[in-house]
């Protein structure tokens, strides 16, 4: 799933997916930090809300009733300057999710190139007048057709995971389902990276014998 980057080439903008595969792993806020961890270290980024919930745009202070633009850009297949809003983050450019966005599956599964409307977006960047180094996708917890199209759009994928047993069970078709969907894409893919979260088994009332814990309550 890893291809060695050359070193030197370095794919601009690169292009970063950001997919946990359930909500409450912390994928938008990897996301975010990272997007604004790049931005502090002086490089031009733009995240990409690829969630109808917005919840990238909402961290950065971005109103959810606000026009969005990440759904014109897979309407559209195309991205323009309307489309992409400065952030209060010096060097960091958002293109929010707007109210159309959870329609965009229904509207456009029956087009041909469903899964590469973004990166066929994504490829008119060097025509605006923004320069972006990096380009961060901040998935649906879902593997809907927005999630497909950041994969698809990808040069990174970065897999925020608990650690739960379940789900590193289910790691191995995760993986494969990616490597399934960039058969034979040119795209290349250099790296799939897990980010994988601490699990806390949180014990309940009805598991927790409080008498065997305070021998003050036990008789």
């Amino acid at each position: 799933m890893t291809r060695k980057t050359p070193e030197h080439f370095q794919p601009r903008p690169e292009i970063i997916a950001v997919f946990g595969q359930r909500a409450g792993v912390g994928a938008t806020t990897t996301a975010v930090n990272l997007s604004l961890g790049l931005a502090a270290a002086g490089r031009s980024v733009l995240l990409v809300d690829m969630d109808p919930e917005g919840r990238a745009g909402q961290a950065l202070g971005y109103a959810s009733d606000e026009r969005g633009g990440t759904e014109r850009a897979l309407f559209e297949a195309r991205i323009s300057r309307d489309m992409i809003t400065a952030t209060k983050i010096l060097q960091l450019y958002l293109a929010p999710a707007g109210p159309g966005l959870g329609a965009v599956e229904q509207a456009l599964d029956s087009v041909e190139d469903s899964q590469t409307r973004l990166y066929q977006a994504l490829a008119g960047l060097e025509s605006l007048s923004l320069d972006f180094e990096h380009v961060v996708l901040d998935c649906p917890p879902t593997s809907d057709l927005l999630t497909r199209n950041a994969l698809m759009a990808a040069h990174r994928v970065i897999l925020p995971l608990s650690g739960e047993q379940s789900v590193l069970y289910g790691l191995p078709t995760l993986l494969k389902t990616i490597s399934q969907l960039r058969a034979g894409f040119h795209r290349p893919l250099y790296g799939v990276y897990l980010l994988i979260g601490a699990f806390v088994r949180v014990q309940s009332l009805g598991e927790y014998d409080l008498a065997a814990d305070d021998p003050a309550l036990s008789g």
